[in-house]
């Protein structure tokens, strides 16, 4: 099991052929989010707010997330250039 900072979907893990249902529902949750949610986990995964979807259920760590994408400023339009610098820094 990961739980790198580095790797967006930490609970994404498995074998293929047999768990590839699991491991693409996973992907494909991600995707039909809004781009809004897309971003809160995107950064929330990114600052350990979040370890997986799931946890996005959690009224607590959707407040943590909505308020360091306030406070940084982050949208879904600058999501990806602010999340590379972050994790070069990181890095």
């Amino acid at each position: 099991k990961s739980d790198h900072i580095l790797n967006l979907f930490e609970d994404l893990e498995g074998s293929l052929p047999q768990d590839k249902e699991h491991m693409t529902n996973i992907l494909k949750d991600f995707l039909a989010m809004p781009p809004e949610k897309q971003c809160l986990y995107q950064v929330g995964r990114r600052l350990g707010i979040f370890s997986g979807l799931g946890d996005m259920e959690d009224s607590g760590m959707m407040a943590k997330a909505e308020d360091a994408c306030r406070q940084l400023g982050i949208n879904p339009e600058n999501v990806d250039q602010i999340i590379d610098e972050m994790m070069k820094r990181f890095v």
